[in-house]
Order: structure tokens, then C-alpha cells, then sequence
């Protein structure tokens, strides 16, 4: 059964990061840059868009949104470019 991202359970560490608990990727820290974007009416409206469609009728645990899946996309392009940097400096 796929678990939820719990976005209800983020706080701040510090003035420049915010935390959020993902079950699959662990703690994930958003710079408050980005969450300025993340808080904005445009990006909330992703939580109502559904990433898998009509799937969670079938599927109770299939309730992933857009929102959630962004959160997701945004920290792994940002190791992508930390190791394009660390390749880049050794290369």
C-alpha cells in the first residue's frame, strides 16, 4: 500500500530551509526561495489534481496528487545537479 507525503508535518529548521517527511526519499529540505514558488495559489492548486487519475477508485493506496509529485521532482533534480557539479569539479 503506497503511504502519503504527510505535508501537514513540515516545519522550519532554520530561515533558509523547510523540511518535509517523504516516505520514499526521506527528510527532504526545500530552500525558502523555493518555497516562496510552493506557496503560491498556482502551485497549491496542484494538491487537487490527481497524479494517477481515476486509479484510486480502484486503488485506495493510488491517492498521489501533482503537488506531492512536484515536491518529489524538485529534490531529485536537485541532487541531479549536485552531482553534475561534483563531476564537473573532479572531470
Amino acid at each position: 500500500m503506497a503511504t502519503r507525503v504527510n505535508f501537514s508535518d513540515a516545519h522550519y529548521n532554520s530561515q533558509t530551509y523547510k523540511t518535509y517527511n517523504d516516505p520514499i526519499h526521506g527528510h527532504i529540505e526545500i530552500p525558502f526561495y523555493s518555497n516562496q514558488i510552493i506557496d503560491t495559489p498556482q502551485f497549491q492548486r496542484l494538491r487537487d489534481l490527481k497524479q494517477l487519475g481515476c486509479s484510486y477508485l480502484v486503488y485506495s493506496g493510488a491517492s498521489h496528487n501533482r503537488f506531492e509529485h512536484s515536491i518529489g521532482v524538485g529534490y531529485l533534480a536537485g541532487k541531479l545537479l549536485q552531482k553534475i557539479k561534483v563531476i564537473k569539479k573532479n572531470g
